[in-house]
């Protein structure tokens, strides 16, 4: 399809993936679905340099090891920086002799996150709003299809009742790129 075609037909992000990885037009629900899991991802940008470095040492043809050692070596403060100050606190408290309910007490009077636990941001009363709005995008799927595709009806209360709509979801995605 020329690139004229791809603006004039606003197909977005979701769609120019769906032509260049699948060589086919996906329906409107899942270049929706492609660009909203962009969008819930995005969350840390290029602070992600281990991920990145990973999958881009991985789509250039190098072996596992080498594209996970490439992701490692970017661990930084920006990249996998809790897991260092964690291990620091904890060295520290261990090192002072006290026991784990005293390092945590202390920390919580002193208003200090302990670093490696939880986030450092989200908490029980922030929680993180890419969960609600992948479980709106689950229920908005059209599941309908895919429990067509197995049962020969529109009818998913087997699914649901099984709890197999992931994998149902992931057939039907399947589907659409012609791998199934």
């Amino acid at each position: 399809m020329p690139i004229t075609e791809v603006f004039k037909e606003e197909m977005g992000i979701g769609g120019v993936l769906g032509l260049l990885w699948f060589q086919r037009s996906w329906p409107k629900y899942s270049c929706q679905f492609i660009e909203m899991c962009l969008m819930v991802t995005a969350d840390h940008g290029p602070a992600v340099s281990g991920a990145h470095n990973t999958i881009i040492s991985a789509r250039a043809g190098k072996d596992l090891v080498s594209s996970l050692s490439s992701g490692l070596l970017t661990f930084g403060d920006w990249f996998g920086g809790a897991l260092d100050a964690a291990a620091k606190m904890f060295s520290k408290a261990f090192d002072s002799g006290i026991i784990s309910m005293e390092f945590v007490n202390k920390m919580k009077k002193e208003g200090k996150l302990i670093m490696g636990i939880g986030h450092r941001v989200k908490s029980i009363n922030n929680p993180d709003m890419r969960v609600e709005i992948l479980k709106d995008c689950q229920t908005a799927f059209p599941r309908h299809l895919a429990a067509r595709l197995f049962t020969g009806s529109g009818e998913d209360h087997h699914f649901k009742e099984a709890k197999s709509y992931p994998e149902c979801e992931r057939f039907h995605w399947r589907r659409i790129c012609g791998h199934a």
